[in-house]
Parts: C-alpha cells; sequence; structure tokens
C-alpha cells in the first residue's frame, strides 16, 4: 500500500483503533515498528494498544521481527493470506477510486 493509501480502510470503516494499526501495517508492510512507536504514530494510548497488539498477533496479522535491548518489533506477516487478500482488495479499491477521480476530472 503506498503513502497515498494511508487512512483507506480508516476512511471506508471507521476510525477505530483496531483500524487504524491495521492500516498504519498495511502502509508500511516492510518495516518493523514497537508498540510504542505504533501508539504515537496512530494516535492510540498504550493501554490501548495493548488490547489491540494482542488481536493483532493473535490473528497473525503482524509477526514478531526481533529484540533491540528493551524493545520488540514487529512487521505486518506477509505470509498470512487473508491480511495479502484484504491488502489486494484495498490496493483494488484504492485504484478504482483513482480511475474515478479521472473520469471526473475529464468531464
Amino acid at each position: 500500500m503506498t503513502e497515498e493509501a494511508k487512512g483507506f480502510l480508516e476512511k471506508m470503516f471507521g476510525g477505530t483503533p483496531l483500524i487504524k494499526s491495521m492500516d498504519f501495517f498495511m502502509a508500511y508492510p516492510d518495516f518493523d515498528y514497537t508498540k510504542s512507536f505504533v501508539s504515537k504514530e496512530i494516535g492510540v494510548s498504550r493501554m490501548t494498544m495493548e488490547k489491540i497488539w494482542s488481536e493483532l498477533i493473535k490473528r497473525k496479522f503482524i509477526v514478531k521481527t526481533k529484540n533491540l535491548k528493551n524493545a520488540v518489533y514487529y512487521k505486518f506477516n506477509k505470509d498470512n493470506p487473508s491480511a495479502l487478500s484484504l491488502t489486494r482488495a484495498i490496493n483494488g479499491l484504492i485504484w478504482e477510486e483513482i480511475e474515478n477521480e479521472k473520469i471526473a476530472v475529464k468531464h
């Protein structure tokens, strides 16, 4: 998902903390992050992030990548078929929206 696509799930389904966190990881699938970093980026409390994080791990949406000092890093799970299907669907919707905007501009 491109930088322009960041927030697409939120636009479609509302700004719950879970949706915001999924949006974040889908927007930046090649990098790994700590809970603290993601919580600051999406604007949710550390306590809320704890609940979300366990759900993301349980659903295998994110996977642990490394431990550095006292920090644990995670990234988008590209091996999860459901997560990849969601990414493809969102990308398709984004392209559809782009094409509709191009048509609207021409008229």
